[in-house]
């Protein structure tokens, strides 16, 4: 077989091919480094998609927490609305449980009248009181017509014990309490006055406590009762 030898290039110098090697060697140079850098471009640009990918997720989660303590805050709102009525219902009835007491409290009463400002004194004698009261008015009150007469304390400080009179009739009372309206009328708006009895005295109803001060307000607004705080 024959051998073959390599010989230069016609025309091209040594030094030719040796500027050529070394451009060729520089471009393979830069293209490696080239390659180096867009490896590195993509793996910074791979990082930042990985970040972002979980940074994503975090916010998601986030938002989900959130909508999920929403949900929970509605949830908060609606048992505060359903408290909020259920109390409101719960305070009407027991409005209605306090009118109904005191409708029967007041129906216990109806056949009594109470004195106020009748100073008390030791031995007294509350049948021969309601007696003078009853003269004064023009009425006669039998004995038997009164059922009990009893002091009552009162929370007003410096004020002597009012006196209670319960008749056997709510008709029996009423005759009184007719006399007393009519004297009241003519000469005894800022009270009653008998001597050796009080110099200034009332008569009125036996009213409770709630009916009493309604009462009170419809006559003096600024009113409050004494066991109201200022």
């Amino acid at each position: 077989m024959a051998r073959v030898s390599l010989s230069p290039v016609a025309g091209t110098s040594l030094s030719d091919r040796d500027e050529v090697g070394s451009e060729v060697g520089a471009l393979k140079t830069d293209e490696s480094r080239l390659m180096m850098l867009v490896r590195a471009e993509v793996s910074t640009m791979r990082n930042d998609i990985r970040e972002l990918k979980n940074s994503v997720t975090f916010f998601s989660d986030k938002i989900t927490d959130f909508e999920s303590k929403l949900t929970k805050l509605d949830d908060v709102f609606k048992l505060a609305n359903q408290i909020r009525a259920e109390n409101e219902l719960l305070k009407k009835e027991i409005s209605n449980i306090h009118f109904r007491l005191d409708t029967v409290e007041q129906n216990s009463r109806i056949n009594n009248l109470e004195i106020t400002d009748i100073p008390e004194t030791k031995n007294e004698n509350l049948n021969s009181i309601v007696g003078r009261i009853g003269e004064y008015v023009g009425i006669v009150v039998d004995p038997s017509a009164v059922s009990s007469v009893v002091r009552v304390p009162t929370k007003i400080m410096d004020k002597p014990k009012n006196i209670v009179v319960k008749f056997v009739s709510k008709l029996k009372r009423d005759e009184l309490l007719s006399a007393i309206k009519v004297k009241r009328n003519n000469e005894g708006k800022n009270g009653f006055k008998i001597d050796g009895l009080s110099n200034r005295f009332f008569v009125n109803e036996h009213l409770t406590t709630r009916k009493g001060k309604r009462l009170q307000i419809r006559v003096d607004p600024k009113w409050k009762h004494p066991d109201e705080k200022n």
